[in-house]
């Protein structure tokens, strides 16, 4: 399989944002309603992308995936080492391992952007990325029972998982 992890371009929004709403559609997120091309075009304008970059994995031309880091609490000083870490796989590329190649990527490149801590933010529904972070040494740091309510009636509890890199 050929692939690279790049950083993420303009031209990238539109493979990117399908990928985002399929996550929302599937329950993967606690967003209810998907993003529209707008929003997301606005979402990238609005991003630091030096401070905290976003990066696509392309497989043979086809954005695949996505990863990219956001600040934590922002603007608080003595949380600047500190990013959140999202992922999202197209569900026509998802169990070939391109999760794991992207959260590795994402946590070698942490040293180039000064981050000594990683944090995810998920819902516990989401087993596969439960595992795909214990896999790669996170552990649950917070856990925030029953917070997410879906118009289906069905609950979801807010998990943080966190990864000390120094």
């Amino acid at each position: 399989m050929f692939y690279m992890i790049r950083k993420l371009i303009e031209q990238d929004i539109k493979p990117v944002n399908e990928i985002y709403n399929q996550a929302i559609i599937e329950g993967f997120n606690a967003y209810t309603n998907t993003i529209t091309l707008p929003e997301r075009k606005i979402w990238f304008q609005k991003r630091d992308e030096e401070r905290h970059p976003s990066f696509v994995f392309e497989k043979e031309g086809v954005v695949a995936g996505w990863i990219y880091f956001s600040a934590y609490r922002s603007g608080r000083g003595a949380l600047q080492y500190t990013a959140e870490i999202s992922y999202y796989v197209h569900q026509n590329h998802r169990g070939v391992g391109i999760a794991s190649k992207m959260l590795e990527f994402a946590i070698d490149q942490s040293a180039v952007y000064g981050f000594k801590n990683l944090i995810a933010i998920l819902l516990s529904t989401n087993r596969l990325s439960i595992l795909l972070l214990e896999k790669f040494g996170f552990k649950i740091w917070g856990n925030m029972p029953n917070i997410a309510e879906f118009t289906n009636g069905e609950y979801a509890n807010h998990l943080y998982y966190g990864l000390n890199l120094k």
